[in-house]
């Protein structure tokens, strides 16, 4: 360091000496002098205590434990007959438990996700981004997403939501790729349960600066987020979803039977939105089971909708291991024209119709213990008037 500041009074000295010409080079190279030394005592001082620490390299997804890992979860591209079990995961983390995950750092968090602890895993996770400025495989990303999403749901499902780790967690769960309005809509969710004095206003704002500097979203698809944000209606947020009403859909499923939602009238219809590579759909799927063996004598239906890309057999296989009872639709992925017609983001996604075949609940409102709830209001409602088959 001496050495260096030593050098740069040589170069000023004799730049002091120098006709008007060269003095002009002179100072240029005493300028670029000044940036060396200074970038050199960056490298030699000492990190200041509490500085924030620089992140390790990004981890590869060549890795041996991310292809592993990858091989675990089966979500890679490719894997279409991927079906992700928490004891699988489990089999995984208790191989390396004596072993630093680093750039997989994040799998734990998966499992404890997996199993319901959303408090959790969301802590390990930030322990994780602590280290580590992204996740090494694309899919992976979307799974850690989904576990901010419903870390909002179940924050929003307190007696008082705390809005800072709302918007902390909505912030993660964009820069994650997950869909704004899905984002929108369950910070919105959380935030009207929020207690009188709360700033929540705050919390709405910066997320729609966020949402404004996202240069990958479209126009259609930041207003579709501030609406939700905001607390708009489905018809508003998802118009395709809500074009018919009640909702007509005739699709063959894969039974071979004919499904005609105009036939079954007086009957409450969940439209199930699912993948055999979705770990989300494997986690709810005991909850869900659950549930139509509770209500279908009272009137319940299910229809499953496979948005995936694999074949039938592998969608039928995946259906048998979810315990999914229920008749079963196969279409393609999200883009495909039942996830483009009924404004599918994300999986999964659920539909509930009431009895007149109208939809009474959609989304975050149609799964897990909410789906209980509406399903109880809507069975307790006699149908108001008569489907017209074509």
């Amino acid at each position: 360091m001496g050495f260096a500041l030593a050098g740069l009074a040589t170069l000023i000295d004799v730049s002091a000496q120098t006709p008007p010409p060269v003095k002009e080079k002179v100072k240029e190279r005493v300028a670029e002098k000044v940036e060396e030394t200074v970038e050199q005592q960056k490298k030699e001082l000492p990190p200041r205590l509490g500085a924030p620490v620089p992140a390790p390299r990004e981890p590869r997804a060549q890795d041996p434990l991310v292809r592993e890992l990858t091989e675990v979860l089966r979500v890679s591209a490719g894997a279409a007959d991927a079906h992700v079990a928490a004891p699988g995961l489990g089999r995984f983390l208790d191989k390396y438990r004596d072993r630093d995950l680093a750039g997989v750092g994040y799998a734990p968090a998966l499992y404890q996700f997996l199993n319901g602890d959303y408090e959790t895993a969301v802590r390990d996770l930030e322990a994780y981004f602590a280290r580590y400025a992204k996740l090494p495989v694309p899919a992976h990303a979307t799974l850690v997403g989904r576990v901010y999403l419903d870390a909002i749901e179940e924050e929003g499902a307190r007696a008082s939501p705390d809005p800072v780790r709302v918007q902390g967690w909505a912030m993660r769960a964009l820069d994650l790729q997950q869909p704004a309005t899905a984002v929108g809509s369950r910070v919105q969710t959380a935030l009207v349960h929020c207690g009188v004095g709360v700033d929540v206003a705050s919390v709405r704002l910066a997320l729609v600066r966020r949402l404004l500097d996202d240069r990958t979203l479209s126009e259609p698809e930041r207003d579709r987020a501030v609406r939700a944000l905001y607390g708009a209606t489905v018809a508003e947020t998802t118009a395709a979803a809500t074009t018919e009403a009640p909702i007509a859909w005739r699709a063959r499923a894969l039974s071979g039977r004919e499904i005609d939602l105009s036939a079954l009238h007086g009957r409450c219809v969940l439209l199930h939105f699912w993948a055999s590579w979705c770990p989300i759909t494997s986690a709810e799927a005991p909850d869900l089971v659950a549930t139509y063996q509770r209500f279908h004598t009272q009137g319940f239906e299910i229809v499953g909708i496979a948005l995936d890309a694999s074949d039938d057999d592998t969608v039928r296989e995946a259906a048998k291991q979810l315990g999914f009872g229920w008749e079963l639709v196969h279409d393609g992925g999200l883009d495909g024209p039942l996830a483009q017609r009924f404004g599918i983001e994300v999986l999964p996604h659920a539909i509930l119709l009431d009895r007149d075949g109208s939809v009474c609940a959609r989304g975050d409102a149609a799964r897990g213990r909410q789906l209980a709830a509406h399903l109880e209001r809507a069975l307790a409602r006699a149908p108001q008037v008569e489907r017209r088959r074509d």
